[in-house]
Protein backbone atom coordinates (compact mmCIF):
# COMPACT_ATOMS: atom_id res chain seq x y z
CA UNK A 1 0.00 0.00 0.00
CA UNK A 2 1.78 3.21 -1.11
CA UNK A 3 2.08 5.55 1.88
CA UNK A 4 3.66 8.92 2.61
CA UNK A 5 4.84 9.47 6.20
CA UNK A 6 5.69 12.81 7.78
CA UNK A 7 8.32 13.05 10.51
CA UNK A 8 8.91 16.10 12.71
CA UNK A 9 12.22 16.98 14.37
CA UNK A 10 12.73 19.50 17.17
CA UNK A 11 16.03 21.14 17.98
CA UNK A 12 18.90 22.02 15.67
CA UNK A 13 18.46 24.21 12.63
CA UNK A 14 19.29 22.43 9.34
CA UNK A 15 22.18 23.80 7.30
CA UNK A 16 20.02 23.70 4.16
CA UNK A 17 17.53 21.34 2.52
CA UNK A 18 20.17 18.95 1.13
CA UNK A 19 23.04 19.23 3.62
CA UNK A 20 21.51 16.40 5.67
CA UNK A 21 20.34 14.20 2.74
CA UNK A 22 22.96 11.49 3.14
CA UNK A 23 22.49 11.46 6.92
CA UNK A 24 18.70 11.16 6.55
CA UNK A 25 19.14 8.20 4.23
CA UNK A 26 21.42 6.59 6.82
CA UNK A 27 18.86 7.28 9.55
CA UNK A 28 16.08 5.49 7.63
CA UNK A 29 18.34 2.52 6.87
CA UNK A 30 19.19 2.40 10.56
CA UNK A 31 15.51 2.26 11.52
CA UNK A 32 14.91 -0.58 9.06
CA UNK A 33 18.02 -2.39 10.32
CA UNK A 34 16.74 -2.23 13.91
CA UNK A 35 13.73 -4.29 12.82
CA UNK A 36 15.10 -6.42 9.96
CA UNK A 37 18.90 -6.30 9.48
CA UNK A 38 18.83 -8.57 6.43
CA UNK A 39 16.22 -6.44 4.67
CA UNK A 40 18.18 -3.27 5.41
CA UNK A 41 21.37 -4.77 3.99
CA UNK A 42 19.61 -6.03 0.87
CA UNK A 43 18.02 -2.65 0.24
CA UNK A 44 21.38 -0.93 0.68
CA UNK A 45 23.34 -3.31 -1.56
CA UNK A 46 20.76 -3.71 -4.32
CA UNK A 47 21.25 -1.21 -7.13
CA UNK A 48 17.77 -1.83 -8.49
CA UNK A 49 14.79 0.53 -8.19
CA UNK A 50 14.16 1.38 -4.53
CA UNK A 51 10.76 1.01 -2.79
CA UNK A 52 10.98 4.28 -0.85
CA UNK A 53 11.85 7.95 -1.34
CA UNK A 54 12.98 10.56 1.19
CA UNK A 55 12.33 14.28 0.96
CA UNK A 56 14.80 17.01 1.94
CA UNK A 57 14.76 18.21 5.55
CA UNK A 58 12.70 21.40 5.55
CA UNK A 59 12.42 23.96 8.39
CA UNK A 60 8.94 25.19 9.32
CA UNK A 61 7.72 28.53 10.61
CA UNK A 62 7.18 26.99 14.05
CA UNK A 63 10.88 26.22 14.40
CA UNK A 64 10.65 22.48 13.78
CA UNK A 65 11.98 20.60 10.76
CA UNK A 66 10.03 18.03 8.76
CA UNK A 67 10.80 15.37 6.20
CA UNK A 68 8.70 12.82 4.32
CA UNK A 69 9.27 9.16 3.56
CA UNK A 70 7.15 7.61 0.82
CA UNK A 71 6.97 3.81 0.78
CA UNK A 72 5.63 1.41 -1.85
CA UNK A 73 5.72 -1.65 0.40
CA UNK A 74 3.59 -2.28 3.51
CA UNK A 75 6.26 -4.24 5.38
CA UNK A 76 8.78 -1.46 4.77
CA UNK A 77 6.36 1.17 6.10
CA UNK A 78 5.87 -0.96 9.23
CA UNK A 79 9.63 -1.43 9.69
CA UNK A 80 10.35 2.30 9.40
CA UNK A 81 7.65 3.20 11.93
CA UNK A 82 8.72 0.49 14.37
CA UNK A 83 12.39 1.31 13.91
CA UNK A 84 11.74 4.99 14.62
CA UNK A 85 10.03 3.98 17.85
CA UNK A 86 12.90 1.67 18.85
CA UNK A 87 15.45 4.39 18.06
CA UNK A 88 14.10 6.57 20.84
CA UNK A 89 13.71 10.30 21.03
CA UNK A 90 17.18 11.51 20.04
CA UNK A 91 18.15 11.74 16.37
CA UNK A 92 21.66 12.67 15.27
CA UNK A 93 22.44 13.71 11.70
CA UNK A 94 26.12 14.02 10.86
CA UNK A 95 27.02 16.36 8.01
CA UNK A 96 30.41 17.18 6.56
CA UNK A 97 30.91 20.09 8.94
CA UNK A 98 28.96 19.27 12.10
CA UNK A 99 26.79 16.89 14.09
CA UNK A 100 23.18 18.01 14.45
CA UNK A 101 21.04 16.70 17.29
CA UNK A 102 17.24 16.63 17.23
CA UNK A 103 14.34 15.27 19.22
CA UNK A 104 12.05 13.10 17.13
CA UNK A 105 8.35 13.84 17.58
CA UNK A 106 6.74 10.47 18.47
CA UNK A 107 3.67 11.29 16.37
CA UNK A 108 4.33 9.95 12.88
CA UNK A 109 1.73 11.38 10.51
CA UNK A 110 0.34 9.21 7.73
CA UNK A 111 0.16 12.12 5.31
CA UNK A 112 -1.33 10.11 2.44
CA UNK A 113 -2.21 6.49 1.78
CA UNK A 114 -3.61 4.75 -1.28
CA UNK A 115 -3.58 1.28 -2.85
CA UNK A 116 -2.41 -0.29 -6.08
CA UNK A 117 -6.00 -1.28 -6.81
CA UNK A 118 -7.09 2.32 -6.37
CA UNK A 119 -4.51 3.52 -8.89
CA UNK A 120 -6.12 1.19 -11.39
CA UNK A 121 -9.70 1.93 -10.38
CA UNK A 122 -9.33 5.72 -10.37
CA UNK A 123 -7.42 6.00 -13.65
CA UNK A 124 -9.33 8.04 -16.23
CA UNK A 125 -8.94 8.95 -19.89
CA UNK A 126 -6.66 11.85 -19.02
CA UNK A 127 -4.46 13.28 -21.73
CA UNK A 128 -2.80 16.28 -20.06
CA UNK A 129 -1.11 16.58 -16.68
CA UNK A 130 0.77 19.11 -14.63
CA UNK A 131 3.85 17.72 -12.87
CA UNK A 132 5.33 19.77 -10.03
CA UNK A 133 8.92 18.90 -9.11
CA UNK A 134 9.20 20.05 -5.50
CA UNK A 135 12.89 19.20 -5.32
CA UNK A 136 15.55 19.07 -8.05
CA UNK A 137 14.96 16.15 -10.39
CA UNK A 138 17.40 14.36 -12.67
CA UNK A 139 17.16 11.10 -14.60
CA UNK A 140 20.03 8.70 -15.22
CA UNK A 141 20.42 6.94 -18.57
CA UNK A 142 23.53 4.99 -19.57
CA UNK A 143 25.44 6.77 -16.78
CA UNK A 144 24.46 10.15 -18.20
CA UNK A 145 22.68 12.70 -15.98
CA UNK A 146 19.64 14.16 -17.75
CA UNK A 147 18.13 17.10 -15.82
CA UNK A 148 15.79 18.38 -18.54
CA UNK A 149 12.15 17.27 -18.05
CA UNK A 150 11.74 14.90 -21.00
CA UNK A 151 8.47 12.89 -20.86
CA UNK A 152 9.98 9.51 -21.69
CA UNK A 153 12.61 9.80 -18.93
CA UNK A 154 10.01 10.63 -16.30
CA UNK A 155 7.57 7.93 -17.39
CA UNK A 156 10.39 5.39 -17.55
CA UNK A 157 11.15 6.12 -13.90
CA UNK A 158 7.52 5.66 -12.85
CA UNK A 159 7.09 2.55 -15.02
CA UNK A 160 10.15 0.98 -13.39
CA UNK A 161 8.64 1.51 -9.93
CA UNK A 162 5.31 0.05 -11.02
CA UNK A 163 6.90 -3.07 -12.50
CA UNK A 164 9.15 -3.53 -9.48
CA UNK A 165 6.59 -3.18 -6.69
CA UNK A 166 2.99 -3.36 -7.89
CA UNK A 167 1.36 -6.74 -7.19
CA UNK A 168 0.06 -6.80 -10.76
CA UNK A 169 2.66 -6.04 -13.41
CA UNK A 170 1.67 -4.03 -16.47
CA UNK A 171 4.06 -6.03 -18.67
CA UNK A 172 3.65 -3.38 -21.31
CA UNK A 173 7.10 -1.99 -22.21
CA UNK A 174 5.60 -0.43 -25.35
CA UNK A 175 4.09 2.22 -23.09
CA UNK A 176 7.46 3.96 -23.25
CA UNK A 177 7.39 3.89 -27.05
CA UNK A 178 3.95 5.47 -26.85
CA UNK A 179 5.29 8.22 -24.57
CA UNK A 180 8.30 8.81 -26.79
CA UNK A 181 6.13 9.15 -29.90
CA UNK A 182 3.01 10.88 -28.58
CA UNK A 183 3.59 12.71 -25.28
CA UNK A 184 4.85 16.28 -25.59
CA UNK A 185 5.84 19.10 -23.27
CA UNK A 186 3.25 21.88 -23.50
CA UNK A 187 4.75 24.20 -20.95
CA UNK A 188 7.25 24.47 -18.13
CA UNK A 189 8.62 26.96 -15.65
CA UNK A 190 11.52 26.50 -13.33
CA UNK A 191 15.27 26.18 -13.30
CA UNK A 192 18.09 23.69 -13.17
CA UNK A 193 20.26 23.83 -10.06
CA UNK A 194 23.24 21.86 -8.79
CA UNK A 195 22.64 19.86 -5.61
CA UNK A 196 25.36 18.32 -3.38
CA UNK A 197 24.01 14.91 -2.39
CA UNK A 198 26.74 13.51 -0.13
CA UNK A 199 29.61 14.46 2.16
CA UNK A 200 32.05 14.27 -0.76
CA UNK A 201 30.19 17.22 -2.28
CA UNK A 202 29.23 15.13 -5.33
CA UNK A 203 26.88 17.36 -7.31
CA UNK A 204 23.80 16.38 -9.30
CA UNK A 205 22.07 18.90 -11.61
CA UNK A 206 18.31 18.83 -11.20
CA UNK A 207 15.24 20.58 -12.59
CA UNK A 208 12.93 22.17 -10.04
CA UNK A 209 9.62 23.70 -11.06
CA UNK A 210 6.64 22.62 -13.12
CA UNK A 211 6.27 20.85 -16.44
CA UNK A 212 3.03 20.12 -18.32
CA UNK A 213 2.70 16.97 -20.44
CA UNK A 214 0.01 16.23 -23.03
CA UNK A 215 -0.81 13.40 -25.42
CA UNK A 216 -0.83 14.49 -29.06
CA UNK A 217 -4.26 13.93 -30.72
CA UNK A 218 -5.65 12.11 -27.66
CA UNK A 219 -9.03 11.12 -29.12
CA UNK A 220 -7.33 8.95 -31.71
CA UNK A 221 -5.22 7.07 -29.12
CA UNK A 222 -5.81 3.75 -27.36
CA UNK A 223 -7.97 4.32 -24.25
CA UNK A 224 -6.08 1.61 -22.35
CA UNK A 225 -2.80 3.43 -22.91
CA UNK A 226 -4.21 6.75 -21.69
CA UNK A 227 -5.39 5.12 -18.46
CA UNK A 228 -1.99 3.52 -17.91
CA UNK A 229 -0.30 6.90 -18.26
CA UNK A 230 -2.73 8.31 -15.71
CA UNK A 231 -1.87 5.48 -13.31
CA UNK A 232 1.85 6.13 -13.64
CA UNK A 233 1.35 9.85 -13.09
CA UNK A 234 -0.53 9.10 -9.85
CA UNK A 235 2.21 6.73 -8.69
CA UNK A 236 4.84 9.45 -9.06
CA UNK A 237 3.68 11.17 -5.87
CA UNK A 238 4.85 8.12 -3.91
CA UNK A 239 7.75 6.82 -6.00
CA UNK A 240 9.36 10.16 -6.73
CA UNK A 241 10.95 10.83 -10.12
CA UNK A 242 14.38 9.99 -11.46
CA UNK A 243 17.62 9.36 -9.60
CA UNK A 244 18.70 9.88 -5.97
CA UNK A 245 15.13 9.93 -4.64
CA UNK A 246 16.44 8.62 -1.29
CA UNK A 247 18.55 11.77 -0.93
CA UNK A 248 15.85 14.36 -1.41
CA UNK A 249 15.70 14.58 -5.19
CA UNK A 250 12.64 14.01 -7.39
CA UNK A 251 9.84 14.87 -4.94
CA UNK A 252 6.74 15.04 -7.15
CA UNK A 253 3.13 16.22 -7.05
CA UNK A 254 0.72 16.10 -9.98
CA UNK A 255 -2.66 17.18 -11.27
CA UNK A 256 -4.88 16.18 -14.19
CA UNK A 257 -5.40 19.05 -16.60
CA UNK A 258 -7.64 17.49 -19.25
CA UNK A 259 -9.51 14.26 -19.84
CA UNK A 260 -11.79 12.76 -22.47
CA UNK A 261 -15.36 12.80 -21.24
Amino acid sequence: MPTRLRFTLHGSKPDGPFAQSQALQGLIYGWIKAVDPADSQELHDNNATKPFAISPLVPTESGTSIFYVSCLDDSLTASICKGADLNGKEVQLKTRSKLLTFDLDPNIVFESTTSWARFERDAVLAHAWGVQLLSPTVCLLNEQLLPLPQPVNYFASWYSHWESFAPKSLKLPEVLDFVRDRVIVTGFSGETIDVPINDKQEVFPGFIGRVDFAVHRPKSQDAKMLKILDRLISLSEYSGTGAQTMRGLGQTRTEQLQQIK
